[in-house]
């Protein structure tokens, strides 16, 4: 079962994301045009130091501090190195694979998701379902209106998906007991 998984290279799917967030504050004026493109060539920069050896530059902004931590370098610098579709695309065809992704889901959205179901079709892999679920964010929260990730990852009022539920028992009942 692979939910809100990453359908490219790890470090990608984080610019991709940083980019997006720099989209949006400059259309709010928060970040002008000049200091996004800035703000992107010093990520790149760090992401390539990282690629390479695992480390960071000595200094960084303050936005970036957070995202590259000793702590996770090491990390990064392994899980970059994997790419997702080509897995996806190399693994037995006969394979069972749930793919789920939320369309209120904004770090990995289910068009980004289209791509890692279209490696497993490349890969000729039968027995892989795809599902987009309605008013569902990344973690799987359902959410009406406008996601809120700040809030709504961790509002414990917001319930886990009633339709990711029943997509992942049913996966489970028919794949490990499909006679029953």
């Amino acid at each position: 079962i692979l939910a809100a998984s990453l359908p490219k290279f790890y470090l990608a799917t984080l610019r991709d994301q940083v980019a997006e967030q720099y989209v949006n504050a400059v259309k709010a004026g928060a970040f002008t045009q000049k200091q996004a493109n800035d703000g992107m060539a010093e990520l790149d920069r760090i992401i390539a130091q990282v690629t390479k050896d695992g480390t960071v530059p000595e200094k960084m902004s303050p936005q970036f501090l957070s995202l590259f931590p000793p702590e996770n370098l090491k990390f990064w610098q392994n899980a970059n190195q994997y790419d997702p579709q080509r897995l996806a695309a190399n693994l037995p065809a006969n394979i069972k694979v749930l793919l789920l992704c939320g369309q209120k889901d904004v770090q990995v959205p289910c068009s980004s998701e289209k791509l890692l179901a279209d490696a497993f079709k490349q890969g000729s892999n039968k027995g892989m379902q795809f599902v987009e679920l309605m008013n569902v964010n990344h973690v799987f929260k359902e959410v009406e209106g406008v996601p809120n990730p700040a809030i709504d990852y961790t509002d414990p009022a917001k319930p886990f998906s009633r339709e990711a539920a029943r997509a992942i028992t049913e996966f489970i009942k028919v794949t490990l007991f499909p006679q029953r």
